[in-house]
C-alpha cells in the first residue's frame, strides 16, 4: 500500500493491486480497484486504461451494464485515449 500524497503513485498502487486480484481470478475485486484507481485524481494519462481494464474485469464476473458505462463513459471523456478503437470492440461485447 502507498500511503503518500502523490496522486499518480496512489493510483498506481490500487492498480497493481487490482493486477494482483485480476492474476488471482478475483476479477470483481480487480474490477473495483482498476475503478478506484481512475477516481484517484482527474489529470492521470492513465485512468483510459485503469477504466478499460475495470470494464474488462466487470465482463468477467458478468456485469455488462456496468462494464458499458465504463466503457462508454471511456469515449466520452477520453476520446483522443489511443484506446478508442479496443473500447469499441468491448462496447460490443458489453451489448
Amino acid at each position: 500500500d502507498y500511503s503518500g500524497s502523490i496522486d499518480y503513485f496512489s493510483a498506481a498502487s490500487l492498480a497493481g493491486k487490482a493486477g494482483y486480484f485480476a492474476s488471482k481470478g478475483e476479477y470483481e475485486k480487480a474490477a473495483e480497484l482498476y475503478l478506484k484507481a481512475s477516481k484517484v485524481s482527474k489529470i492521470n494519462a492513465e485512468n483510459p486504461n485503469y477504466m478499460l481494464n475495470a470494464g474488462i474485469y466487470f465482463l468477467n464476473t458478468g456485469d455488462k451494464k456496468q462494464a458499458k458505462v465504463l466503457f462508454t463513459a471511456i469515449k466520452k471523456e477520453y476520446p483522443n485515449t489511443s484506446i478508442i478503437r479496443e473500447v469499441d470492440n468491448y462496447i460490443t461485447l458489453a451489448d
